[in-house]
C-alpha cells in the first residue's frame, strides 16, 4: 500500500471516530432491549475498530494527538482560525503539524508508511 493510501486510511478513520464511538454507545442500548447476536457482533467490529484508534492516538506525542482531534475527530466551524490561535501559529504551519501527526497516527494504525 502507497503511503497516500495509509494516509487516507488514517483520515477516514479519524473522521469517523466520533461517530463510531457513539454506535457503540447505541449498540449497547439496544442489545439491553433484545439479546440480538448481529448487533453483538457489529457491537465487537466497531468496539474493535474504536479501541485500535484510540490506542494509536494514545501513542502519539500529546500535541500531535491533540492536532487530529481539532482537525479531525471535534472538528467544528471556524477550526482553523481556533487552531491558529490555541497553538500560536500560521495556517501553513498547523497542516504541516497536521501532516506530521497524521503520519504518526498512520504508523501506530497500520504498521506501515509505505
Amino acid at each position: 500500500m502507497t503511503e497516500k493510501r495509509w494516509i487516507d486510511a488514517a483520515k477516514e478513520s479519524l473522521r469517523t471516530l466520533k461517530y463510531r464511538r457513539q454506535a457503540v454507545i447505541s449498540m449497547k442500548q439496544m442489545l439491553e432491549a433484545a439479546d440480538d447476536p448481529d448487533i453483538k457482533e457489529r457491537l465487537r467490529f466497531t468496539e474493535s475498530s474504536v479501541e485500535a484508534a484510540n490506542r494509536a492516538l494514545e501513542s502519539l506525542s500529546g500535541d500531535q494527538a491533540e492536532v487530529l482531534r481539532d482537525f479531525f475527530i471535534e472538528r467544528e466551524r471556524g477550526y482553523m482560525d481556533a487552531m491558529q490561535r490555541k497553538y500560536g501559529c500560521a495556517q501553513s504551519t498547523i497542516y504541516r503539524m497536521k501532516n506530521d501527526a497524521l503520519r504518526a497516527y498512520s504508523m501506530a494504525m497500520f504498521g506501515s508508511d509505505e
